[in-house]
């Protein structure tokens, strides 16, 4: 079973696209952006699929696992996972730049660029990423897609 800390570690390397309609885009402030993305998000979907094998996945909710991120409007966020009785959790900063969030995990000095996609309530967040599909303890290319919904 995949430890949850790198079932966790996907929010802090993804990177994607901010659009919501005529209110968040590329235009939007950093203060538009962070406004739109305050709240909790539970994970709908959690998905990893390998890329030489599209029938290949992981689904960390199918598994009895879940997902949840919390942002707020003055850079902090929050998260957690679960799966097979264990939690783990995340926190740090984030800013705004553009149509990327940076973000800091507390207790790390690297940064993450992140981009995402924001659709009214819905976030999708996708990466390219590798898992160790069949617990041999290798990990292959992989696609992960999350979509949240805001809580």
């Amino acid at each position: 079973m995949k430890p949850l800390r790198t079932l966790i570690a996907p929010l802090l390397a993804v990177t994607f696209v901010v659009g919501c309609g005529d209110s968040i885009g590329a235009d939007s402030t950093p203060e538009e952006v962070a406004e739109a993305l305050a709240g909790t998000w539970n994970a709908t979907s959690f998905v990893f699929t390998n890329d030489a094998n599209s029938s290949e996945t992981f689904d960390l909710l199918a598994d009895g696992g879940s997902f949840s991120v919390t942002f707020t409007t003055g850079g902090q966020f929050s998260g957690s996972s679960t799966l097979g009785g264990g939690t783990e959790t995340l926190s740090g900063t984030y800013v705004v730049q553009g149509t990327n969030l940076i973000i800091t995990d507390t207790g790390e000095t690297e940064s993450e660029t992140i981009a995402f996609t924001l659709s009214g309530n819905t976030l999708t967040l996708t990466q390219d990423d590798e898992y160790d599909f069949n617990d041999d303890d290798v990990d292959v290319s992989a696609t992960l897609v999350i979509v949240l919904q805001r809580a």
